[in-house]
């Protein structure tokens, strides 16, 4: 279905991060980056977009996840938030769409403050504005999930450098197009009184609350969830 699909790794600073891309027509609409969830490689994305109305797309795996590279320290918030960077530079890429799934959304709301120019637009899909202290027990859940995700030595580094970052204070300072996804069934991460601050703070946020939703509006929403990004794209490319 591509008129190109690509994939890449970019050295950061000596860690190579691992990249997909999808190009239906490059010159049409506006790129949407997408950063997946606490472990959730680039790999899943390419999957639920691919036969979506999305035109144009890149999926990134933050190090220690996927095919990039996993050092056994490094995984400071800054860290790996400058993964997303470093491919969005590489890529050449002037303006784009930033979206981020769970604890995603945490890099996304970051890169969009630091990046103001660049970001024509932001999707935060069911999570706070920050980014977790880790604690010990999400080890072994992440381990019990019955899927090979990350190495156990990661999952210790992630929580060994983990620190809370909270950017809640900041949103005003978001001026491009804002969606908010959450969830209105048991699993949400985005509690009603927490998704208040987005469209409270951010003067040009729209939330949209999924009922059949708990967490996940990949698999759970599928096919009307890409529909609704289809259309907050061509509101971007719109300028509207």
């Amino acid at each position: 279905m591509y008129a190109m699909r690509r994939e890449g790794f970019v050295d950061n600073e000596g860690v190579h991060i691992h990249y997909m891309c999808m190009r239906m027509n490059p010159y049409d609409g506006v790129t949407i980056v997408v950063i997946p969830g606490m472990v959730e490689p680039a790999e899943e994305y390419e999957n639920y977009f691919k036969n979506s109305p999305i035109l144009n797309a890149v999926f990134i795996s933050i190090r220690g996840r996927g095919k990039s590279d996993a050092p056994d320290h490094g995984y400071s918030f800054e860290a790996q938030l400058s993964d997303v960077s470093a491919v969005i530079e590489h890529l050449g890429l002037r303006s784009y769409i930033i979206l981020g799934f769970s604890v995603g959304a945490s890099f996304a709301i970051a890169h969009a403050l630091k990046r103001p120019k660049q970001v024509q637009g932001l999707v935060i899909v069911d999570y706070p504005p920050h980014y977790p202290s880790i604690p010990e027990g999400w080890i072994a859940a992440a381990m019990e999930s019955g899927r090979d995700i990350i190495p156990l030595r990661i999952a210790r580094a992630l929580v060994r450098e983990s620190d809370r970052v909270v950017m809640s204070r900041e949103l005003p300072m978001i001026q491009c197009p804002t969606l908010v996804v959450r969830g209105a069934k048991e699993g949400s991460l985005l509690p009603a009184e927490i998704a208040a601050l987005y469209t409270d703070r951010i003067p040009q946020c729209t939330m949209l609350v999924l009922e059949n939703m708990g967490h996940d509006p990949f698999e759970i929403a599928g096919k009307d969830f890409m529909n609704i990004l289809s259309a907050f794209e061509r509101r971007v490319a719109s300028g509207l």
